[in-house]
């Protein structure tokens, strides 16, 4: 049975039929030895597929609108079908009345209002990202040879419903260009779901690292089933870890979402923070909501003062993460991610903040 994956904000929904600011890094990921690694390009390179204005400019007149639609499905395949029915919910493209639903959805002034905003943003098209990916994702195929990479990678208008996804048949890779349209962009306020403190990573420099997050998340999915804190800190840490190797210029601050600001306020107080943990006796802890207070996105970590940024607990389970590897040489990306002991990682990192 396909199914369909949407990844949202880092989260995984898992459906019931379908599985549906680059720049040059001044830190030079001098702690993470996979990242330094040169690697040899051995992938075809991605051209990002633009199927937001394929869809948006199908002829929609009676007596072509069918003919647009098996071009369309010519050159995306069930991709098609999985967005009609899966995502705006009107109807298979086989199905006669669902081009009547088609001409009335691309008659909604909303959807043409997030279109223009995202042809402003990408007039010049997708090069640089495409690059970024073949980059990304040819590190991915080295490191891991027996996990695929997406065949295609698909640019979409989603309507918000989620940043990106994995079509499981194809393993084609689509993303979602309304969510990042930058931060400035006006018409965020009005979007349900769409809290202030989102909208900072709601840029175009998030796309190639959240789509090799996303893809790593999806490979290797968490598989601990009753998590304590530890597990979830290592878990993301490994997948911090794993996406900095992948993204070698990659600035670290732009993978987690942080401001410098933010990034120097868990430095400043990288062992107040481990502290805490350890004195409140949170490492162990399973309760959830504990720990989507130091995992979540959101203002702030509750726990600590104004100032620190949200998701500390991931910061932090990628600090031991780095700790591990750095003491423990020997240990490949493979091994790491395959690891699932959590107490292990932590004792075996030496880990000890002051």
């Amino acid at each position: 049975m396909k199914k369909l994956i949407w990844f949202i904000g880092g989260i995984i929904i898992v459906g019931a039929v379908l599985l549906l600011l680059t720049h040059f890094n001044p830190f030079g990921n001098s702690d993470n030895k996979y990242a330094s690694k040169s690697i040899p390009t051995t992938i075809k390179p991605y051209e990002i597929m633009r199927f937001d204005e394929d869809f948006l400019h199908i002829n929609t007149s009676p007596n072509e609108i069918q003919n647009s639609l098996k071009k369309l499905q010519d050159k995306y395949g069930i991709f098609l079908d999985m967005y009609t029915i899966k995502l705006l919910g009107i109807g298979s493209t086989a199905d006669p009345g669902t081009a009547a639903n088609i001409r009335q959805f691309l008659s909604q002034e909303a959807y043409h209002a997030f279109y223009m905003a995202i042809d402003s943003v990408y007039k010049n098209g997708l090069s640089k990202e495409s690059a970024e990916m073949t980059e990304g994702f040819n590190r991915f195929h080295y490191f891991f040879p027996k996990k695929p990479i997406p065949r295609r990678i698909i640019a979409i208008n989603s309507g918000f419903y989620g940043n990106m996804a994995v079509e499981e048949e194809n393993n084609d890779l689509a993303l979602s260009l309304e969510f990042y349209l930058g931060a400035d962009y006006k018409n965020y306020q009005w979007v349900d779901g769409i809290f202030d403190y989102m909208r900072p990573n709601l840029r175009r420099e998030k796309l190639a690292p959240d789509a090799l997050m996303g893809w790593t998340m999806y490979q290797f999915p968490e598989q601990a089933t009753n998590i304590r804190l530890i597990d979830e800190m290592m878990y993301q840490g490994k997948i911090m870890y794993l996406t900095e190797a992948m993204l070698p210029k990659e600035d670290p601050m732009n993978l987690m979402g942080y401001t410098k600001d933010q990034w120097d306020w868990c430095k400043a107080n990288e062992g107040q923070m481990w502290n805490y943990i350890k004195t409140y006796k949170h490492l162990y802890t399973y309760d959830r909501l504990v720990i989507s207070k130091y995992v979540n996105p959101g203002p702030k970590t509750a726990f600590f003062p104004d100032g620190s940024p949200a998701k500390t607990g991931i910061w932090l389970g990628w600090q031991i993460v780095r700790s591990y590897m750095k003491n423990n040489p020997d240990v490949s990306l493979q091994a790491l991610i395959d690891n699932n002991n959590s107490q292990q990682i932590l004792e075996q990192s030496k880990y000890n903040p002051k």
